[in-house]
């Protein structure tokens, strides 16, 4: 039988998918804070996480970079599907890009989110392989294999801000964030970036 680590805070949107995937004969755990959630899964043996955005504690962003950044291999690799309740398409793509295998947006069909765990759990060894692969996969490496020359305006404008969701606990230092927003300028003393072409003064 399945097991599936649900880290929701929302006592009605948990309590609905357990009573889904209990009907579909696959057994839940239910978390309610990301640090409890990450807890579990050192405790025991999970199949798959169904993993909310919007945690009390922390964000489900940060849940998924540690639970990817597991040394051990059976929790590294271990599915993980987004609930999001934001609908834009940069925070659907950073939900992929930190190593996600799908997400639903709220409000949602419990039906629906059974039947994604089922079709990643059970979808074909070639596919697995190549999921894994890319969870591996860091953002930046992808972001390499396309010339800077043809990165449009919008395109990365919305490179820096998966960036910047991405990185929003880590101590950026200004000339490392500049480099890394390349095509971008920076104003001394401004809180804000601006695309080349131009920055006001």
């Amino acid at each position: 039988m399945k097991h599936v680590l649900i880290i929701e805070d929302e006592l009605a949107i948990a309590e609905t998918l357990t009573y889904a995937c209990i009907e579909a004969g696959i057994a839940t755990t239910h978390c309610l804070f990301g640090h409890e959630g990450i807890a579990a899964t050192q405790k025991q043996a999970f199949d798959f996480v169904v993993l909310d955005v919007g945690l009390p504690d922390m964000t489900g962003f940060d849940v998924c970079k540690q639970i990817r950044a597991s040394a051990k291999t059976s929790i590294s690799s271990m599915p993980i599907l987004f609930l999001t309740a934001r609908n834009h398409e940069i925070d659907r793509i950073v939900c992929l890009e930190i190593g996600a295998d799908d997400y639903v947006t709220k409000t949602f069909s419990p039906r629906e989110v059974v039947a994604r765990i089922n079709g990643i759990f059970d979808g074909p060894a070639i596919s697995k392989q190549a999921t894994s692969r890319r969870r591996n996969q860091s953002f930046s490496t992808r972001r390499k294999c396309l010339p800077h020359s043809i990165l449009g305006p919008v395109f990365r404008a919305n490179a820096l801000r998966i960036f910047v969701i991405k990185n929003l606990n880590s101590a950026t230092k200004t000339r490392i964030f500049a480099r890394y927003a390349h095509g971008y300028c920076m104003g001394a003393g401004r809180k804000h970036l601006r695309a080349h072409g131009g920055c006001a003064h």
